[in-house]
């Protein structure tokens, strides 16, 4: 599948070339016809998917094979008595949407890496059947419903053939999983046995593949994994301010004045209020921290009403869904104003957070100690363990089973396994005496790890099945006397086995806002006042874009362009009649600049706006010099989505360039958000 992906990320422009070929053949009414499928909608996405459905004949089977091969020791390791009789996929094939590629972008190496983003969504009726002991009768699942945004990473990318050295793999999110069961209702305690499998199938995804997690796949069985680490964005603070808007809930005996706490989360964290007692406008004032590895990652805000009582739940007071680059640009320098919904509907509650993105720094004063061991909110920096590949095994080949466990105080991880096996015995890159392991933990520091004194240590265990080959150490007073808080080396580590690894300990710099006073506010033209806002700064973030009679546009302006050269002509030397052609995300139409005659730094100072949906929607520019007696000559080009510019302040200087060449000429453009009253949008 992997390779099957990067083939096509190779082909897309060869593509494009096919397409705009068949497009000028009119005359040619049976090609077209054929074409028609292929050329609706959007070309990148559907290249990819329909290339999919063509191979999915296939794919099924060697995923099916796959599945059984994962599925069948994760089960036989949760002592779960099944076996897997039957896995057919069904016809259905995966699809991909919305793909957006990202800027590349150099590494502390300069060797430079790039992602690309999409969604995969899948929605089948397959046959994938189990079978138990006399306990468990045989049952099955029927449909699967699958849905996530997954971030490809190529990196670090090189000169020499294949020019990628590996390929990075997650899910942004934990996906949406559902899957319908058949058979099982017939026994008791079904619903424990579907749970268990809910269960195994998530939590294996989140190890194996949910950011900070990635799966590893190299394309140069040579390159080195330190070079493959991407480190998180940093520690992303939300700090919940008030809360306004919420109603006494009507009881059968009396009225109840609220008690809400704020449950908010960020990938695999969650973290919670304290509640405030008797209040409809709540103020918390406090903060808590979580790990970031992409701007596309969500961040769930809950409102609850505590109840007392012990047979009593808490009551769901509103709830909203939003990405974290989404949340940073809201807050800005201060805080935004986040309307809270239920069912998909705005229910008039409302709360004030901020979230700002700390960066990570080995500086020795950037440790923070969280206020008490009752303090699960906050963290006091990170440690990254990496484990590269183990030398010499003394063991039998045909007896390799090899991992490396990781203890750190109560934290408890370990590698995959690589095993002997006899079908992959002579392919490159594969050795199971010299085992590449090629994994990156990440633990964040809360307050257990930070009061481990600096005698504490972190513990690698190298195991081959049940027997210990050798154990190292590393104690915190290691690491903070070394460069840039890093130990990087091969140890020998037992039984002349070595073990390549790194580990980095960091703290983060929460003193600034890294972005904090460049940030572009939303501003909301039709939202009435509100009278409990907070004192500082604060933004209205419009989550529910199509309620209220409320449309969230984006603004986009060419403001001016420089770098410009003379033109050389057949008789003399032309100065540039500048021009911009702009498309702005799936919308078919051009919008065109006016035309800057005889200028090397034109002025348009010209918008448009557009509704904007996501931030990850891309901005398309075409820069050209008009002809009066020729056709207009392209001068470059450059593309970038809405958020990139956003993230920079709003403004952004973009070079553009020619045959994937940077040529030292600039654009500069100008993105704002903007929540109007609904109307028709000239686009």
């Amino acid at each position: 599948m992997i390779q099957f992906i990067l083939g096509s990320a190779v082909a897309l422009p060869l593509y494009h070339i096919f397409n705009r070929y068949i497009a000028r053949q009119t005359n040619k009414r049976h090609i077209n016809e054929d074409l028609n499928y292929v050329r609706s909608g959007d070309n990148n996405v559907n290249f990819l998917s329909d290339i999919i459905s063509r191979l999915w004949s296939n794919l099924r089977v060697a995923v099916s094979a796959r599945i059984r091969k994962t599925i069948e020791p994760i089960l036989e390791e949760m002592g779960l008595p099944l076996k897997l009789v039957k896995v057919d996929l069904g016809v259905t094939p995966l699809r991909f949407e919305n793909i957006v590629v990202r800027e590349l972008q150099k590494s502390s190496d300069e060797a430079g890496y790039f992602k690309m983003n999409m969604d995969m969504v899948w929605n089948s009726t397959c046959d994938i059947q189990l079978k138990g002991d006399h306990l468990i009768p045989k049952f099955g699942i029927a449909n699967i419903t699958f849905s996530g945004r997954m971030q490809f990473v190529f990196n670090p990318l090189s000169d020499v053939m294949p020019c990628i050295g590996g390929i990075q793999i997650a899910f942004v999110d934990p996906p949406d999983i559902h899957l319908d069961f058949t058979g099982i209702a017939a026994f008791a305690n079904s619903h424990l046995i579907t749970d268990i499998i809910d269960e195994a199938l998530n939590s294996t995804l989140e190890k194996m593949m949910v950011l900070p997690n990635r799966m590893l796949y190299k394309m140069d069985p040579t390159c080195d994994y330190l070079k493959m680490h991407l480190p998180p964005l940093g520690i992303a603070r939300i700090t919940a301010r008030n809360g306004w808007g919420f109603k006494v809930q009507k009881g059968t005996f009396k009225d109840d004045v609220v008690d809400v706490y704020l449950k908010i989360s960020l990938g695999n964290r969650t973290c919670q209020t304290k509640t405030i007692k008797n209040n409809l406008s709540p103020t918390w004032d406090e903060s808590m921290d979580f790990l970031l590895s992409s701007h596309d990652q969500k961040v769930t805000i809950e409102a609850w009403d505590e109840d007392d009582h012990v047979l009593d739940v808490d009551d769901f007071l509103g709830s909203t869904v939003l990405t974290a680059g989404n949340f940073l640009l809201s807050s800005g320098s201060g805080y935004a104003k986040i309307p809270l919904q239920i069912e998909n509907k705005d229910c008039g509650n409302h709360v004030a957070l901020n979230c700002q993105l700390c960066p990570l720094s080995s500086k020795l004063k950037s440790y923070q100690m969280p206020p008490s061991d009752h303090d699960k909110n906050h963290l006091g920096g990170l440690v990254t363990i990496i484990v590269v590949r183990a030398i010499n095994l003394p063991v039998p080949k045909e007896e390799a089973a090899s991992c490396v466990k990781i203890t750190y105080g109560r934290t408890k991880l370990a590698t995959g396994v690589v095993a002997y096996v006899p079908e992959y015995d002579g392919l490159a890159g594969y050795d199971p005496l010299n085992p590449d392991y090629d994994a990156t933990f990440q633990i964040p520091l809360n307050y257990e790890h930070m009061q481990l004194d600096r005698t504490s240590r972190i513990k690698l265990e190298l195991v081959n099945g049940k027997k210990v080959i050798g154990t190292l150490e590393l104690s915190h007073a290691d690491l903070m006397a070394a460069p840039n808080t890093t130990i990087s080396e091969t140890r020998v580590i037992g039984g002349g086995a070595s073990l390549q690894f790194c580990v980095a300990i960091t703290g983060f710099e929460s003193g600034t806002l890294q972005e904090k006073a460049s940030f572009v506010h939303s501003r909301n033209t039709g939202t009435p006042d509100i009278n409990h806002e907070t004192s500082q700064h604060s933004t209205y973030v419009n989550l529910n874009i199509k309620e209220n009679n409320q449309q969230q546009q984006v603004r986009v302006t060419v403001l001016s362009g420089n770098g410009f050269e003379p033109i050389q002509k057949t008789f003399k030397t032309d100065i540039p009649d500048v021009y911009c052609k702009v498309k702005y995300g799936s919308n078919p139409k051009l919008w065109q600049t006016s035309t800057i005659r005889n200028s090397f730094t034109p002025v348009w100072n010209e918008f448009k706006e557009y509704e904007l949906f996501h931030h990850n929607q891309v901005l398309n520019v075409e820069v050209y010099d008009a002809n009066k007696r020729s056709s207009d000559e392209l001068l470059g080009s450059f593309h970038v989505t809405v958020e990139q510019v956003l993230l920079q302040g709003g403004i952004l200087e973009i070079e553009l360039t020619m045959e994937a060449k940077p040529i030292g000429t600039f654009i500069k453009v100008q993105c704002d958000q903007i929540s109007v009253t609904k109307t028709r949008l000239d686009s």
